[in-house]
């Protein structure tokens, strides 16, 4: 029996052989995967240019390509001889016999070379022979160049190249720069959105806005104020989960900071879970629902998951707790005012306690304004499991026996104390058990018999008559006691029509019957 999914024989154990790292989850595919879904589907794509800028690129490649070969005057330069019209190349071997007979300005090798810049340049020449219209001197010429010709010069010479080339033609002139144009479309895309745009042409649009706008720029400030107030709060979370603290209950399971700032909405919540994930409650800072929006006391709370209680003290400036009114109204809103009310100072403890959490907070700084208000405060909040501090505890250790006091007897005279044997077992074994080989002659009575259907005989019950039901009462026929209902008397018509606003319609009075 093989495994359907790879063809291999089942391992000894049941389970399916381990798939190599092309198969699945791991190795060199996978990285490729996790690599262009994290670099390309993530990072690039939401910035890619869109089709219409690809069409925008690719249509002005066109048309400044249709541009440049049709409207302005073209100027060939450069060219090689093998792409002049069929005239203009005997032209230049006339050119080169005279030059070469005249004044011998030609070497044997670089007249064979500029010959065959042109296809077929001795049948070329021949053509130019036998044609009436040429002179006397330029056949001399060409004679003399075709004397100098290698007999195979046709075979080794240029040929036109403008069909053969016409693939590579359209590929260097017309897709080619489309190609480098799209290029260059993703590239300066990729720039400007990453680059220019976030970072030189952004910031000068939102200042012009901002300028236009005072409830834009109010909005947006106080999104950078909250910015830089989470970005301070994780780099300080940071260095508290750094710094030891002296607790007996070991490492926290949670450090958080919360931060106040003026006008800033302050209501701070965080989970406390151990690494594995596992919720154990929730804690947090919020101000005082007695004095709220007022910044004079905040409350710290923490919600025990395991035994579902809800536990808050509260912070309250100095100023504050000295306010009768402002105390009467914390007072109520706690279990005991005693322990649930701190006047707040930097670094002096409030601590929860439930039965498997505790909770520890405090200002790191703190800044009161002379009204009493908080103006500014950073309050750390730790919180432990107990559980996991009973835990790493080690059991306590068991006494040893102690030892016999000075005034005891001495034991020692009852070690040859010898007690009688057990009584011998029944005849029955090791068992226990009595032999019960004498009860095999037993006889039981029979049961007694049965009766025949196992009920009653309902025979007897054929013969028994009923009386008949009395007759049933005629319809017109009413018990004495009881009087027909007779409808109450109408009420006098006195024809005031302003006593009834609906002309009758809600007239509901029985009309008795022959009126």
């Amino acid at each position: 029996m093989t495994n359907p999914e790879s063809g291999l024989p089942p391992s000894p154990s049941g389970q399916a052989p381990p798939k190599s790292d092309g198969d699945g989850g791991g190795g060199l595919r996978q990285w490729l995967i996790d690599t262009y879904n994290g670099l390309y589907v993530i990072v690039l794509k939401p910035r890619m240019p869109e089709s219409i800028l690809y069409w925008m690129a690719i249509i002005g490649v066109l048309l400044g390509i249709i541009w440049t070969f049709f409207f302005p005057p073209v100027v060939w330069t450069g060219g090689n001889p093998n792409r002049l019209n069929e005239d203009s190349q005997r032209q230049w071997l006339l050119m080169t016999a005279v030059g070469t007979s005249a004044q011998n300005l030609y070497g044997p090798e670089q007249l064979i070379a500029l010959a065959q810049a042109v296809p077929n340049p001795s049948q070329q020449i021949q053509a130019m022979l036998d044609d009436p219209n040429t002179s006397q001197n330029d056949r001399i010429a060409l004679q003399a160049l075709q004397t100098q010709l290698p007999a195979d010069v046709d075979a080794g010479s240029a040929q036109d190249v403008t069909s053969g080339n016409l693939l590579g033609y359209i590929l260097m002139v017309w897709i080619l720069p489309i190609i480098i144009m799209i290029i260059l479309v993703i590239v300066i895309t990729l720039l400007w959105r990453f680059l220019i745009y976030d970072n030189l042409v952004a910031p000068v649009l939102q200042n012009i806005a901002e300028a236009r706008d005072p409830e834009l720029r109010a909005r947006n400030q106080k999104a950078r104020d909250e910015l830089k107030i989470m970005q301070d709060q994780a780099k300080l979370r940071e260095q508290l989960k750094k710094e030891s603290v002296a607790s007996e209950l070991g490492a926290p399971v949670m450090t958080q900071l919360a931060i106040y700032t003026p006008g800033r909405i302050f209501d701070e919540s965080y989970e406390i879970e151990l690494e594995s994930g596992e919720f154990l409650g929730q804690s947090g800072a919020v101000i005082a629902e007695s004095v709220d929006p007022d910044p004079i006391a905040v409350e710290v709370w923490l919600f025990d998951m395991f035994s579902s209680r809800n536990l808050a003290k509260v912070f309250v400036t100095p100023q504050g707790n000295a306010d009768p009114s402002i105390r009467s109204r914390l007072e109520a809103d706690v279990d005991n005012p005693a322990t649930d009310i701190i006047v707040a100072q930097a670094n002096t403890p409030l601590t929860i306690d439930t039965d498997k959490l505790r909770l520890e907070a405090k200002f790191a700084s703190l800044d009161i304004n002379a009204n009493g208000r908080f103006e500014n405060f950073n309050l750390q909040m730790r919180a432990w499991n107990k559980d996991a501090a009973t835990a790493s505890t080690p059991a306590p250790a068991i006494p040893s026996t102690p030892s016999a006091p000075a005034g005891a007897p001495d034991m020692s005279v009852y070690d040859d104390i010898q007690f009688d044997p057990p009584p011998p077992m029944p005849s029955g074994g090791a068992s226990g058990r009595p032999d019960m080989s004498t009860y095999d002659n037993i006889q039981f009575d029979p049961p007694p018999p049965m009766p025949s259907s196992g009920r009653p005989d309902m025979s007897t019950y054929d013969d028994i008559q009923f009386d008949p039901p009395p007759p049933m009462p005629s319809g017109n026929t009413q018990p004495p006691s009881m009087t027909p209902l007779s409808p109450p008397p109408l009420m006098p018509n006195n024809n005031d029509d302003d006593d009834d606003p609906f002309g009758g319609t809600a007239d509901f009075t029985p009309i008795p019957p022959n009126t």
